[in-house]
């Protein structure tokens, strides 16, 4: 090979090495899936389902709501209405609650991997509540009551600062009433020793007559819901610890 031969073979090599490197690499023949992109935002309860399960509607927070203090309202194209299940399967999630959600794959099964909202409802377990009245726990032994009561939040310092928040909980005697865990060993008979530490037969004697009395209306508890299942039923009941007080006069 001449020199002039060995000179035009490198300079061939040499422009189609640059015409390689200008054109873009082709990483596959078939068209591919775009990948899914799983959601995730702020939603608000609207209705409160079986077995952990709920409605929402997806929200977004607009600044200049509620006179520019802002607030969250309904997303425009967002879920409305949606099936979401809170992820730890609680029922003690509330309406109007504002929650965050997210969109999660299930487990594969014959209908594939089904792609579902989860919510989570927080911990709703314990809140301040009031008292508001009792009546005797007459099916279960003296000394137990079953307790009204209102939920209520800090809105100002100080003793009085307290009020029932907007759709806030509550329990009648009659619907959700709530039990006070002090009283749960009460029996009101001579010789037991009831949850304050007392023997009833030692409140009365010839010179002095003492009873167990309830918690009293208005007094501030923490609250707990005690969610349970009971013959096939998810069920949520409502306690708190007080120690009861004793009251009488001397004879």
């Amino acid at each position: 090979m001449t020199l002039a031969s060995r000179q035009l073979t490198d300079f061939r090599r040499l422009q189609q090495a640059r015409a390689a490197s200008l054109e873009l690499p082709v990483s596959h023949d078939k068209p591919q899936a775009e990948p899914q992109i799983l959601r995730q935002g702020v939603a608000r309860i609207v209705e409160v389902q079986d077995a952990g399960k709920y409605l929402v509607t997806e929200q977004a927070w607009d600044a200049q709501a509620d006179n520019g203090a802002g607030a969250w309202i309904d997303a425009i194209g967002g879920y409305t209405r949606k099936t979401a299940r809170d992820f730890r399967c609680r029922p003690s999630g509330r309406e109007d609650a504002i929650v965050p959600f997210w969109e999660q794959y299930a487990k594969p099964d014959d209908q594939g991997g089904l792609l579902e909202v989860l919510i989570d409802i927080g911990d709703t377990s314990a809140f301040w509540a009031q008292i508001d009245q009792c009546q005797v726990d007459g099916s279960t032994g003296s000394n137990r009551w079953i307790y009204a009561w209102t939920e209520i939040c800090k809105v100002s310092p100080g003793y009085s600062g307290w009020a029932a928040p907007a759709n806030g909980r509550s329990g009648g005697l009659s619907d959700h009433p709530a039990y006070n865990s002090i009283e749960k060993i009460n029996t009101g008979q001579p010789g037991h020793i009831e949850g304050i530490g007392v023997d009833p037969e030692h409140l009365v004697t010839d010179n002095y007559s003492f009873q167990m009395q309830p918690c009293p209306a208005g007094c501030i508890v923490r609250m707990h819901e005690v969610p349970f299942s009971y013959e096939d039923q998810e069920i949520v009941e409502y306690w708190f610890a007080y120690e009861n007080g004793v009251d009488g006069e001397c004879l």
